[in-house]
């Protein structure tokens, strides 16, 4: 079998390069996770003390690198579920606030990343959080026998209303289609080639 048998081959089983990756993406769309409602900002973090602001042996850094689990698990995290209208909690559990929240370290600064169904409650988890993120930094992480402080905690960019984010969705389904389409076209092959087979034995008899 050769390369023309092959493409010529595609020709008789085009239904294959069909069937199976289309069944492949709606199937992967059907059971792939709903995309979410996202919003995305940015803050930093300074100890205000001009010594030592910004040191990577201070305080302001260790609250960069810990933000993460600590909104996820930490008492930062319950304190700040606290702080949601009442509403709010009514809607989502402890549990579900912290896995809306994902943030990333960059350099000096943190991106936060909330997440969820429904873009008015994500909308509420984000204005909550700016509004009380730094009194009960303060308040909550700040050791007890600090001298230097506060925590300042400033915005950097303006927290964007949630849109929802079919980008994960589309990769995943688009990944799972190639796939199965290269998979197809080796399947083609097969079937051109045991066609071909057949047909020799077949002569042969």
């Amino acid at each position: 079998m050769d390369l023309w048998d092959w493409l010529r081959g595609l020709k008789r089983w085009w239904w294959i390069l069909v069937l199976f990756p289309g069944l492949a993406g709606v199937t992967t769309w059907i059971v792939a996770p709903k995309p979410a409602y996202e919003t995305t900002w940015t803050v930093n973090v300074l100890l205000d003390d001009p010594e030592y602001a910004n040191n990577q042996n201070y305080f302001d850094f260790l609250l960069l690198d810990d933000l993460d689990s600590l909104m996820r698990s930490g008492a930062l995290g319950d304190v700040m579920y606290l702080k949601l209208p009442e509403a709010t909690q009514s809607k989502i559990s402890r549990e579900k606030f912290g896995d809306m929240i994902e943030s990333r370290r960059q350099g000096r600064s943190v991106e936060i990343t909330i997440s969820g169904d429904d873009a008015d409650t994500v909308q509420v988890v984000a204005e909550t959080i700016t509004a009380n993120l730094e009194g009960v930094a303060n308040q909550y992480l700040l050791p007890a026998d600090n001298t230097r402080g506060p925590v300042t905690i400033n915005i950097l960019d303006d927290i964007p209303a949630p849109t929802l984010n079919t980008t994960k969705r589309l990769v995943t389904v688009g990944a799972i289609t190639t796939g199965a389409m290269l998979l197809s076209l080796a399947a083609t092959g097969v079937a051109e080639w045991l066609r071909m087979s057949y047909r020799a034995k077949n002569s042969a008899r």
